[in-house]
């Protein structure tokens, strides 16, 4: 673990080694996506917005019932029952441009992922390649990837909705008669939803964890076998890799350490609150220049030493 702890730091002072050239890539990273987002979502939007503008349906009708008696529902149904189809189009076009806009949004941390990597083989990412903004063997991979993944972790959420479902249309009176009986305000369908939730809370963040380091096993597969891999092969090995107690142990204890400091940090920021504003923009800079995206080295360093290490020297025990 002690071994583990130096690497980490050994890895975060490569980044400020590299002070220079890391900090010029991180503004062109934070750019680059938000900008190509930006650009492929606005087509959408400016459809959108024109078939709301010439579409037979009272937006401001809508919008002044809610502001008058927030509610939104009836209006909005009725809208829905009278114009089937302008409401589905527009739909459609806003998910799109919004969900186009959160790809290329979340796609930085593949691209931090890619320079991190290259950091601890001892290779400097060059600042303007295609083969890093513009790889759609990464890309469509990566869009695989995480349609996948949202799927596989909106399944708790589903679970949730369907047993609140079932328990309130079968076993509502059972919290009826047990508040009658005790003649208190206790609510049992509270209780049990609120431990049902958070023991699903709990297999969405321990799922998260297992597919945690898909994308990053796209950076490191090897690029002329990287077509014949599915996501699904990817979302595996990422199972496999993430598979012992001791591995998520050693995770969870540099997860801890790393957010005592980040608490440290907005403490530090909770302080400055009091101070003037130029402490504020300073202290804004210093945490952009020396701490953002640290936690994707983080991520690195725990792929590279505890889930490939570890997998290695499994493999060799068993070999001897």
């Amino acid at each position: 673990m002690t071994n583990l702890i130096k690497t980490t730091f050994s890895n975060f002072s490569i980044l400020y080694k590299n002070f220079l050239h890391w900090n010029i890539l991180k503004i062109l990273i934070n750019i680059f996506p938000i900008l190509l987002g930006l650009l492929l979502a606005l087509p959408f939007f400016w459809i959108f917005f024109w078939f709301v503008y010439f579409d037979p349906i009272n937006w401001q009708e809508i919008i002044w019932s809610y502001v008058n008696t927030k509610s939104i529902w009836l209006s909005f149904l009725t809208a829905v029952t009278s114009h089937f189809f302008y409401v589905l189009v527009e739909v459609l076009l806003l998910v799109i441009s919004i969900w186009l806009f959160l790809f290329w949004y979340s796609y930085r941390v593949v691209l931090f992922s890619k320079i991190n990597m290259d950091y601890v083989s001892f290779k400097k990412t060059p600042y303007f390649s295609k083969n890093i903004y513009f790889d759609f063997k990464y890309i469509f991979k990566y869009l695989s990837i995480v349609s996948w993944t949202w799927l596989i972790l909106l399944i708790p959420f589903l679970i949730f909705l369907i047993l609140m479902r079932v328990y309130v249309f079968s076993f509502w009176w059972v919290d009826e008669i047990y508040k009658t009986m005790l003649q208190s305000q206790i609510n049992t369908f509270s209780t049990v939803s609120l431990v049902t939730f958070l023991i699903l809370v709990l297999v969405f963040v321990y799922l998260s964890y297992r597919l945690s380091y898909s994308y990053i096993l796209i950076l490191d597969e090897n690029k002329d076998e990287l077509k014949d891999k599915t996501w699904l092969y990817f979302v595996k090995k990422s199972f496999e890799i993430t598979s012992w107690i001791k591995k998520l142990f050693k995770f969870l204890v540099l997860l801890i350490l790393f957010s005592i400091f980040m608490y440290i940090i907005s403490f530090i920021w909770e302080k400055l609150e009091d101070f003037w504003n130029l402490a504020k923009i300073i202290y804004t800079i210093v945490v952009f220049l020396f701490i953002n995206w640290l936690f994707e080295m983080l991520i690195v360093t725990t792929y590279y030493e505890i889930m490939i290490k570890e997998d290695n020297s499994l493999a060799e025990e068993n070999i001897n």
